[in-house]
């Protein structure tokens, strides 16, 4: 699968990342993570805090699929609101979800400060705002959940959005506790901060079949080479829909784009996170360097890169706007 195309902005913030081998030879472990990104990063980080001996592959390079060109928002509230997750799973279990969000921003703080280079984790307050004057109830009623569970959450009024914002929307909830980072940089400083700890990295190392053996598992690789363990953790991302799909996962195209430097934020205070509750949504951050990032627009899986010069164009205008 091909996961990203067009320039990449986060690669340049981090223009000399750690290079690993290619496997060269049969090896063993006690765990092995298939794929380097965010996710396999985080696995071989809580694994090696209990000094499991550990091994992790990639076909490319490490970060080198999504981890290399998501916009790096971490929010406690996400595309599911608590009010679909309570319909869906209960009271209880939606809350719990909830909470398992907010701990999980804050676990990515503590986590960043242990890397010996910063992934520019900043703490950020957030806009979820009503994208027509119809879903202003419905905020409003997640807004009441929210608060009722302990969320650090306010309403804003249209005119409390016109006195902070330089625009303006029917209603919106203003919450903190959120953040924003660099995925790139967190990645790769993840996996360095787990081969310190003795984890062996291999990168351009496909995993093309694996089988049950002796209590664990034989993994055959690209190179010819095989890679024994007890446990293997399949960390492919979008991938895995390839290896066992799940027919209700639907993957999409999705588009982003960063400006050039800006010379001030005005009407934005705080550089606070911005989304809506249009579906898709579209999302804005900024960037330490002074850069803005914005997303959205998603559609149905495109195979060519035709139409990325005109969502360029239509992001810039969602920004103006």
């Amino acid at each position: 699968m091909i996961f990203v195309t067009g320039k990449l902005y986060w690669p340049e913030t981090l223009p000399a990342p750690s290079l690993y081998p290619a496997l060269t030879e049969d090896v063993k472990c006690d765990v092995l993570i298939i794929g380097g990104g965010e996710a396999g990063a985080l696995v071989s980080y809580y694994l090696k805090q209990h000094d499991v001996d550990v091994i992790l592959v990639d076909k490319r390079r490490v970060s080198g699929g999504s981890s290399s060109a998501n916009t790096g928002l971490l929010q406690i509230c996400n595309d599911k609101t608590l009010t679909a997750c309570m319909h869906s799973f209960g009271e209880q279990k939606g809350v719990r979800f909830y909470e398992l969000t907010r701990q999980a921003v804050d676990e990515l703080e503590k986590i960043s400060g242990q890397l010996d280079q910063s992934p520019d984790y900043i703490r950020r307050e957030c806009l979820y705002y009503a994208s027509e004057p119809a879903d202003a109830e419905s905020l409003r009623a997640e807004y009441q959940l929210l608060k009722k569970y302990g969320f650090p959450v306010m309403y804003f009024e249209r005119a409390d959005i016109e006195k902070r914002f330089s625009f303006s929307k029917e209603g919106a909830i203003y919450s903190k506790g959120d953040a924003e980072f660099n995925p790139y940089k967190f990645t790769n400083g993840v996996i360095a901060h787990s081969v310190k700890k003795g984890m062996r990295v291999y990168e351009n190392t496909e995993v093309v079949h694996q089988k049950v053996q002796d209590g664990g598992l034989l993994v055959y690789t690209n190179s010819g080479h095989t890679i024994a363990c007890r446990r293997a953790v399949f960390a492919t991302g979008y991938e895995a829909q390839s290896m066992k799909r799940n027919a209700n996962a639907v993957i999409s195209s999705s588009y982003s784009i960063v400006t050039n430097q800006v010379e001030a934020f005005t009407g934005w205070p705080h550089g606070c996170l911005i989304w809506e509750t249009a579906r898709p949504y579209l999302y804005i951050r900024t960037c330490p360097e002074g850069r803005v990032i914005v997303g959205g627009l998603d559609e149905p899986l495109q195979k060519q890169d035709a139409s990325s010069l005109k969502k360029r164009d239509q992001l810039l205008a969602k920004i103006q706007e």
